[in-house]
């Protein structure tokens, strides 16, 4: 089965935009790039495995392309490759630390690999050059967490609970947190 991460830039053409569509959809024309084009052409539902070659392919025609990066780790999520998943997102991140889908994505391939070293780096280059989001913060509070930086975790959901107090995940790991602190 193939999966095609077809993406837009949010001033372009934005989620509710999307949604407001519906699955009437619409017209599409900002394909610049003759190759994209093609193979977008030649897309068969269920494809994954050609999608993951494409991607590969826009990453080394261009290896600066974090969108073919974010590709590649989304097809190797999708045909079960977490670890090359894992290695996709973060060169993603590694190109453009404001890529969003790479860095939810790199989360939960972290949880599911317990390999928190990578995405703590890349979550903490996040954090220190954007403004504060919520969710990245909780992200950042976990990952800590599990790598058994309980201190940082801490002063990580201290400050989530200090912009957004209503944050039921931040209290409980706060709590979970204080609880392990004090054993």
């Amino acid at each position: 089965m193939a999966y095609w991460l077809m993406k837009s830039e949010p001033s372009a053409w934005s989620w509710d935009q999307q949604v407001q569509a519906g699955a009437k959809g619409t017209h599409w024309d900002g394909v610049r790039n003759h190759l994209a084009k093609n193979h977008m052409i030649a897309m068969k539902k269920g494809d994954l495995a050609t999608a993951l070659l494409h991607f590969k392919e826009a990453a080394r025609i261009n290896p600066r392309n974090s969108s073919a990066q974010t590709g590649t780790g989304l097809a190797q999520m999708g045909l079960g490759n977490r670890e090359a998943a894992h290695d996709a997102f973060a060169a993603a991140l590694s190109i453009d630390i404001h890529d969003v889908t790479s860095i939810y994505h790199l989360v939960k391939c972290a949880y599911e690999l317990k390999k928190f070293d990578v995405v703590a780096a890349l979550l903490e280059k996040y954090i220190k050059h954007n403004a504060v989001n919520a969710n990245i913060l909780y992200s950042y509070a976990g990952i800590q967490y599990h790598r058994g930086m309980l201190p940082k975790a801490l002063e990580e959901c201290e400050k989530l609970l200090t912009l957004k107090a209503d944050h039921e995940g931040a209290k409980k790991l706060r709590e979970l947190i204080l609880g392990k602190l004090q054993r």
